[in-house]
């Protein structure tokens, strides 16, 4: 008996570990920076970690009311598009390798579906916008602004038209989804380069 309380007690801080979402993340880094490197080139680690941790806290297991699922919340009818266009019929959301790759594959096909902007920064926010709330919107927002004379190629031209095309509280979700992802970027992964 006292061999087995000695066993759990050295085996709880593994546990805990396992559950803290920055050791996660680290043990997930190399696969970050090459899927970054494949897949968003232009993108920084950092930004890709931290987008992790804006939708699952790294847990491989999240599940949504709405059906998303894995370390992406990734949804049911998403996936299967994943599966065809990404070549990747084992894709499998509850594997954090597999999820994690699909859901870049994924995010590069809604870059190119955004289309080109100003600047790196402007990519990375319509692209995750996009991610968060559909691409059919940021494209009517583009169209948008560009019917205002605005430049459609800068974010905060776009998201200027954000009420216009969603309700008042998808697009206030869809809005603050890129600065969450700064923040932790800011706080947690900053040195992922």
């Amino acid at each position: 008996m006292v061999g087995a309380v000695l066993l759990l007690s050295l085996l709880a801080p593994t546990r805990a570990l396992a559950l803290d979402p920055l050791f996660v993340a680290a043990e997930n880094r190399e696969a970050i920076e090459e899927l970054t490197k494949q897949y968003l080139p232009d993108m920084s680690p950092g930004i890709g970690a931290a987008w992790v941790y804006q939708e699952s806290r790294w847990k491989v297991t999240a599940l949504s009311k709405a059906g998303a699922r894995g370390p992406l919340q990734i949804m049911p009818d998403t996936a299967r598009d994943i599966r065809w266009a990404c070549h990747m019929p084992d894709l499998d959301l509850n594997n954090m390798n597999s999820a994690l790759k699909g859901g870049y594959c994924y995010a590069r096909i809604l870059r190119r579906r955004v289309g080109k902007m100003a600047s790196v920064a402007d990519h990375n926010e319509a692209m995750l916008r996009a991610y968060n709330g559909g691409a059919s919107y940021i494209l009517k927002e583009r169209d948008a602004a560009k019917a205002k004379g605005m430049n459609d190629g800068v974010a905060a031209s776009l998201s200027a038209h954000c009420r216009k095309f969603r309700s008042k509280d998808s697009c206030e979700e869809n809005l603050k989804y890129y600065p969450y992802i700064l923040r932790w970027y800011d706080q947690y992964y900053r040195a992922w380069q």
